[in-house]
């Protein structure tokens, strides 16, 4: 993920060492920065790979990271065929 990811997207910004998910329920998105610091970005409340994702996304509008699971936003992320191409279809609620 980290040599896509836009290092100016993290919190990190240049420190950024490492961005990544885990793939499975209940398992994170998380970004590590200078001296191994972490920062969970969000936590998968569904993963049906490969179809469809949802996770909770911990990181304010200003980009830096919101610890309260309360105020997190979620985002869902399908998946599908369509006409010989792929679909997907992304929503963020709760922003």
């Amino acid at each position: 993920m980290g040599s896509w990811w836009p290092k100016e997207f993290s919190w990190s910004q240049e420190a950024l060492g490492e961005i990544g998910i885990e793939p499975c329920d209940g398992s994170f998105a998380y970004a590590r920065g200078p001296r191994g610091f972490l920062v969970h970005r969000g936590r998968f409340t569904t993963w049906e790979s490969p179809v469809r994702l949802v996770f909770t996304w911990q990181i304010a509008g200003d980009r830096a990271p919101q610890p309260d699971p309360a105020k997190a936003g979620e985002v869902e992320v399908r998946v599908s065929g369509e006409d010989g191409s792929t679909r997907v279809d992304l929503e963020h609620r709760a922003w």
